[in-house]
């Protein structure tokens, strides 16, 4: 892809926290809490949640359209396993708030 993730997360998050919550108390606590926290945090906390909105998405797709519901267990087995791959791919500060078994 010709988009780098860190690209594509500042130019997504912003928008996914007003589409998504719609409150913007909610949005003016996210930016109070991205303020206090490292740079590189922040950016793979923009990953995770990314991620999270994807993975919830694509479960929403299955179980709509395919009728395959999966556990919440599962479901956050692959919103982890999907930010193994942000971290190989490069995305910055996803080592920091995943751990490794």
């Amino acid at each position: 892809m010709s988009i780098h993730a860190s690209a594509l997360v500042s130019i997504c998050s912003p928008w996914a926290v007003r589409v998504i919550v719609g409150s913007s108390r909610i949005e003016r606590e996210w930016q109070m809490a991205k303020r206090s926290i490292h740079a590189h945090i922040t950016q793979g906390l923009k990953s995770a949640f990314l991620t999270t909105l994807w993975e919830i998405w694509m479960e929403r797709n299955n179980r709509i359209f395919r009728g395959i519901e999966s556990t919440s267990t599962a479901l956050a087995s692959k919103i982890i396993d999907e930010l193994h791959l942000w971290e190989l791919a490069g995305a910055k500060g996803v080592q920091r708030i995943i751990s490794r078994d």
